[in-house]
């Protein structure tokens, strides 16, 4: 999934920047930044529920396929219990990821929302 972030260190060693160049007010850049992770960590959450989602939909997959006794594995009952494990935590991923989403969208705070998302999607 990160494959596609082209992420690096940058570095501005004696770097002098014009007032009328300033992005924001001097001094809040620390605040202005952890806005951005704020956004940042709902895309980091919405990258691990789809690859959850992914590999979910290919347990399916292989579990309606792959036969043993006769049946296929999915009627075994402890393998029916892991599937409906892994739909439930999805499904909770989904809704605090969506609930995060739905905050920003509204112009409320979801900075809290945000960092649950993020660390029970990924």
């Amino acid at each position: 999934m990160w494959r596609a972030s082209n992420t690096s260190e940058l570095f501005f060693n004696d770097c002098r920047v014009p007032k009328e160049n300033l992005m924001g007010d001097r001094g809040k850049g620390f605040y202005q930044m952890m806005q951005t992770l704020d956004g940042g960590r709902l895309s980091i959450a919405a990258m691990g529920l789809g690859g959850s989602q992914g590999c979910f939909d290919m347990a399916i997959k292989y579990s309606k396929k792959r036969k043993k006794f006769g049946q296929p594995i999915s009627k075994f009952q402890v393998n029916a219990f892991k599937l409906a494990d892994m739909a439930l935590e999805i499904e909770c991923a989904r809704l605090l990821l969506y609930k995060a989403c739905w905050l920003r969208d509204n112009n409320e705070s979801f900075a809290k929302e945000s960092a649950m998302a993020k660390l029970y999607c990924s």
